[in-house]
Parts: structure tokens; sequence; C-alpha cells
């Protein structure tokens, strides 16, 4: 045990390498004594022998910390790591920040996840981050692209006021294409006069704008919306994986040309009712390059002058007929 005032005063050789080594001796085992230093400084180490604590000068000089039981590798309660949940002047002592940290309130409890608003995102998300989305309260993870609420059972919805435009069935809203809204997910709309009903999601424009659909659009079929500006409630009602075959749909016949290719951009599977009038000519339909639906002479029976046939066509699918006299689409 040593300690030292660190001062070594100019005296004579065998004086000097005596209090040299002293100094020294205080060094190596940390001014290790009963009694505190006399001489002390800012972070300095004392070994107290009274208390078997190793101790530290705090910054303002006037202070010691306790920070491990001599002789062992366990730390203070007041820096113990087992108290880092819960004390805040450990992770002070300690120099801790855990305000990154995911911590948790039993080992049998919850996570304590990051919460906040949609603007409180953050600004240069990694794929992967994983949140509390406040404002539409639902879980949401970043998958590299954007934001996407976790499993979808749980409906979130938006309120405030609605534009829905029948030109091109678009529903303007702030916020609506923030609440976890995938292509083929269904909304129901609540508080309209004209467009309380459900509409499957066909575009995401942006934050603010989505198209519904989008083949009834200028219409007035069941699901054309009505032009109206109103306070209303957007609910995500299903993902489009979990949307029964009629939910947000409605027949509408929109204009279809022969030989022309189109493709399913809906995000889920839609029929297709494909009508020809008469045998004057043959006619195919064809989808993702297989011919799907044939139609001749030998078609037509007796009087008959009409010929249907449903077609199921996947989401992402193209179709083509070479003939087309009416066409009507569940979608």
């Amino acid at each position: 045990m040593s300690q030292a005032d660190y001062d070594i005063a100019d005296q004579s050789g065998l004086s000097f390498l005596a209090e040299l080594n002293t100094t020294l001796d205080a060094i190596l085992s940390n001014n290790s004594g009963a009694t505190a230093p006399t001489t002390t400084t800012p972070y300095q180490w004392w070994a107290d022998t009274t208390a078997g604590i190793l101790k530290q000068r705090n910054a303002a000089d006037d202070g010691w910390i306790n920070i491990l039981t001599l002789g062992s590798t366990v730390l203070e309660t007041a820096n113990n790591l087992s108290d880092l949940a819960n004390a805040a002047a450990a992770r002070t002592n300690l120099g801790i920040d855990i305000s990154t940290f995911v911590l948790q309130d039993s080992d049998t409890g919850a996570a304590n996840l990051p919460t906040g608003t949609t603007a409180q995102r953050p600004s240069v998300p990694a794929e992967g981050m994983f949140r509390r989305n406040s404002e539409i309260a639902s879980l949401e993870e970043y998958d590299g692209t954007e934001w996407k609420v976790v499993g979808g059972t749980v409906e979130v919805s938006v309120s405030g006021t609605a534009v829905f435009t029948n030109v091109d069935n678009n529903i303007e809203l702030t916020n609506i294409g923030d609440i976890g809204l995938e292509v083929g997910d269904v909304i129901q709309v609540s508080g309209s006069t004209d467009n309380d009903t459900e509409f499957t999601v066909e575009v995401i424009t942006d934050a603010d704008n989505v198209i519904v659909n989008a083949a009834h659009a200028g219409g007035t079929t069941t699901k054309s919306l009505v032009d109206e500006t109103v306070s209303v409630t957007v609910t995500l009602l299903a993902k489009a994986k979990n949307a029964s075959d009629s939910l947000g749909r409605g027949w509408c016949s929109p204009s279809r040309s022969s030989s022309v290719t189109y493709t399913n951009n809906t995000g889920r599977a839609f029929v297709v009712l494909w009508g020809v009038e008469s045998s004057s000519s043959s006619g195919t339909f064809t989808i993702d390059g297989d011919v799907r639906g044939f139609i001749g002479a030998s078609g037509f029976i007796g009087a008959a002058t009409r010929w249907q046939s449903s077609l199921l066509i996947p989401n992402g699918s193209s179709w083509v007929s070479t003939r087309i006299d009416n066409l009507s689409e569940y979608r």
C-alpha cells in the first residue's frame, strides 16, 4: 500500500530515488490506503482498503465515486450492469446512453419499441427497421423501399376531408397512403353521402392520393366514385392476400379492343366475362401466351347468337383477345 503527493522535491540522489520509488508504488497500487490521499486531482484512482472498494475522484475534485469491489469483477450497486434497465444513475456513471437501446420490462414481459408519428420516422431509414406508428396505431417495418404495416389483420384508419373524383376514381385525403396500403388492399370509406362502401386500391400515387377500382372511373357502377368533398374515415379493411373475391369489387364494362394486350396490375386476380355475338368469325382469348378461350362457328347451337365464357386473370398476367363483341370485368 502506498500513497504520495506526486510532487518530487529537489533533493540529493538517494532521497530523490526513495521518493521516486514511493511515487511509483502509489501509481502501481492505485493510491491504496486506509484513508484517502491528501493530494487529489480529478479522475484520480484510490484503492480504499478500509471499505474494500476501488474509487475514482469525480470531475469537480470534491468527492469519490465507488467503482468496484477490490479483488473482484463485481461493480458497485450504483454501477451494476444488472441495474441498467432501471437505474438512471448507474447508466450515467458508466457513461452509457440507452436512448438507442430497445429495452424490455421483464424477461417475460414486452419490449419497449420506438414509438412516434409518421412524421417522426427516421429521416434515413435502413432495411429491417421496426417501430410502432402512434398515428395509425400499428406496427410498421421498413422493407428497404418503404414503410409497411406489419401483419395487416388489425384495422388502421385515417380521417379528414377527402376529395372524391369520378373521372379517375381518385381519393385525395391527407396521409391516406401512409396507413400501410399496398396495391390490391381493400379500404372502407365511412362518413360519405355517396361513397360509403368498400373499394380496392389499384394505384398509390403518393401519401395523399390513391386510385381505386380504376376500370370503374368515369362510370356509374357501384365502384365508380361520385364527385364529393366531405369529412370521412378511410379504414384498411383487408390486405390483398386476405380479401375475399367479392370484397371491394363490382362488375364494369371497360373499353377493350381486340388484339390489344392488357395486364392485370390490380394486386388481385379478377374475372373477365368474354362474349362473342355471332359465328361469322372465330375468336381466341389468350392469357400469358396460352389460349384459354376459343369460339368458332361450331360454338353456336341452333338459333343462339351469343357465346360467353368466364376466365380468371391472375394478378400480373397479361391477356389478349382476337375478337371482343362484349366484355365485362369483375374488379
